[in-house]
């Protein structure tokens, strides 16, 4: 008989709301106080293709969410979902400068979410 070590690895995929690439990621965030960037003329609410200057992926994307899943702007609840997930970030960055009197880091955030980043390669088995 064989016996293989089967190892499990779990983590929370929070990509479609970081991204899954550093430029994405670093596109999101504000770099203020560890919070995402929000939209301009609507605060609470996600910016825009057109505020951060982000490629085109519609024939007028200008009005388009920017999140890190680009799937965002398909359904109106997918969307709400993204507002979400960017609000309670800001909430816990807001949080957590406040209770140690210095600002978060948007990994501190991330930390507390219990988030991860994906792994660029899927780790060896053995």
């Amino acid at each position: 008989l064989e016996f293989r070590r089967v190892l499990f690895r779990s983590f929370i995929d929070s990509s479609n709301v970081y991204g899954s690439d550093e430029e994405v990621a670093q596109v999101l965030r504000s770099h203020v106080g560890g919070r995402l960037v929000e939209n301009a003329n609507s605060p609470g609410q996600l910016p825009t293709n057109d505020q951060l200057r982000r490629p085109s992926h519609h024939l007028d994307d200008r009005h388009d969410f920017v999140s890190g899943d680009l799937r965002v702007n398909e359904q109106p609840f997918l969307t709400s979902m993204h507002v979400l997930f960017m609000r309670e970030h800001n909430r816990l960055a807001d949080l957590l400068a406040k209770a140690s009197g210095v600002s978060a880091t948007a990994a501190a955030v991330a930390a507390a979410c219990g988030s991860a980043r994906i792994p660029a390669k899927p780790a060896a088995r053995d």
